[in-house]
């Protein structure tokens, strides 16, 4: 009795066995072998071999919320300037910004259009700094602003323009303050701290924008000599 019902068990767990390999070989039956299989293209996303150009770079697959926006030179004389943003500071922190030194006064001028974001406008107090706040998100900081009467080191006067405060609305290339040496530049001399946030917050390093408006202030400039001179 035992050996017929260990042979019928047997008997079963071998057609099983059979049934499934019979239906994992159906599956696979029309399917292209592993590694083989067409990388189809996302909606409205094209390859190299449908365009014949190089794949899309990662950069031109950005969203235009990511794109940083186009900047003017936010002084009217843009003067040398180098790669500045992440050279060390005290503390152990890094430079989260790009510095354009130039003499006491000189205005300055927002790189984009936006909103004012914050400001610190305290005379003898927390000054003078101030963050536009663009489209998208995107943000631009414009730190050691003047804080002195005008031929002195007093610390007692804000060099923010007036009628700025938050919220405020600025059109690209609108005068927003002057070049001083407040906040830790006083023994650094003269000059605009420049910063570019995305809309997270976190820094990013505006060199090369700034070179490019730097080179089309000074074309205009050119320009307008030109035009001037005939």
């Amino acid at each position: 009795m035992l050996d017929r019902l260990e042979t019928i068990m047997r008997t079963v767990a071998l057609t099983t066995l059979v049934a499934c390999a019979l239906l994992v070989a159906r599956e696979h039956a029309g399917r292209e072998p592993a590694g083989r299989a067409e990388a189809r293209p996302a909606a409205g996303e094209h390859t190299a071999a449908a365009t014949g150009s190089a794949p899309i770079a990662d950069e031109a697959r950005r969203s235009d919320s990511s794109r940083p926006p186009a900047l003017s030179f936010p002084l009217p004389d843009p003067p040398p300037f180098g790669d500045t943003y992440g050279d060390p500071r005290p503390g152990g922190r890094t430079h989260e910004g790009v510095d354009l030194m130039a003499p006491k006064r000189t205005p300055v001028h927002a790189a984009a259009a936006g909103t004012v974001r914050w400001l610190q406008d305290e005379a003898g107090g927390r000054c003078c700094a101030l963050a536009l706040e663009h489209e998208n998100g995107w943000r631009t900081r414009y730190l050691h602003l003047d804080n002195d009467t005008p031929g002195t080191d007093d610390g007692l006067a804000v060099g923010i323009a007036p009628g700025l405060e938050r919220g405020a609305s600025v059109e690209a290339g609108e005068l927003i303050g002057w070049v001083g040496d407040s906040g830790n530049a006083e023994k650094v001399g003269s000059h605009l701290h420049f910063e570019l946030r995305d809309p997270s917050g976190r820094a990013v390093n505006a060199t090369a924008l700034l070179q490019a408006a730097a080179e089309a202030t000074r074309r205009e400039a050119e320009a307008a000599s030109g035009r001037s001179a005939q």
